[in-house]
């Protein structure tokens, strides 16, 4: 039985204290009460872009649930007095997923990432796990204004998978911003976010040394990996997200 505790809130932004079995309970109960859910993935990036963008954070706080994604924020978590779960990252969560749904028959469907890169995952999954059900994948390059074609088109072939999960893969923020403007046409029990999930479940990119993924250091693996695209969002903004945290902190105790 799921206990729902009283959450720790960053930047006002609620974050799960689920466990990975906990949340995968969570998804199983929505589905079976055909309940419409949107899970989000907690980690600093998101908060930091939370932090720049009201509409993210107004997005943020009204969600159903924001799963715990990276150990910056389990570490505010834990220093605010709160007890977390391991920090459970889609490069291990997807596999977890993937099981869980092969056991309980749950259907999935596949939105993001390059051309073929959702395809290759997806076969990649039903290799390893005979009985899961990839209802349907399309990559991320398509027309995302509300009003295109293609989206329409994209939503319609969602719709008609009859899938039990849609995880969607465009990075951040964008895959969030679709969401909020296209999660109430989209006819699927558990929707959520995977930022790069589709690259990590099809082997395109390397998860990065296992002694610093062990040791909770993962930025410091996934920057070894692609120190072009990341090195920015690391050097800049794990530094500012505690510095953001510490005034809020202070912000809270004045006010």
């Amino acid at each position: 039985m799921l206990v729902i505790m009283k959450e720790p809130k960053i930047f006002d932004i609620p974050i799960s204290q689920f466990t990975s079995k906990e949340i995968l309970e969570y998804i199983s109960i929505n589905i079976k009460n055909k309940k419409k859910v949107t899970i989000l993935s907690g980690n600093i990036h998101s908060f930091n872009l939370a932090y720049l963008n009201p509409w993210l954070k107004n997005y943020m706080k009204i969600v159903d649930l924001i799963r715990l994604d990276g150990e910056g924020i389990r570490l505010v978590c834990r220093m605010s007095g709160y007890k977390m779960p391991l920090r459970s990252t889609w490069a291990d969560f997807g596999l977890e997923l993937a099981n869980y749904s092969s056991i309980n028959n749950f259907s999935i469907f596949f939105l993001g990432g390059e051309k073929n890169i959702a395809k290759i995952a997806s076969k990649k999954m039903k290799d390893k796990f005979s009985n899961l059900n990839i209802s349907g994948y399309h990559h991320g390059y398509f027309n995302k204004n509300i009003k295109s074609e293609e989206n329409t088109n994209i939503i319609k072939m969602i719709n008609n998978s009859n899938s039990n999960i849609l995880i969607v893969g465009f990075g951040m923020p964008i895959q969030e911003k679709w969401l909020l403007e296209n999660r109430k046409k989209i006819n699927v029990s558990i929707v959520m976010t995977g930022g790069a999930v589709f690259d990590y479940l099809s082997g395109s990119i390397n998860r990065g040394p296992k002694l610093l993924i062990n040791s909770g250091n993962e930025w410091l693996a996934r920057l070894s990996v692609e120190p072009k695209r990341l090195w920015k969002r690391y050097f800049f903004g794990i530094p500012l997200f505690f510095l953001r945290f510490l005034i809020y902190k202070i912000k809270q105790k004045l006010l």
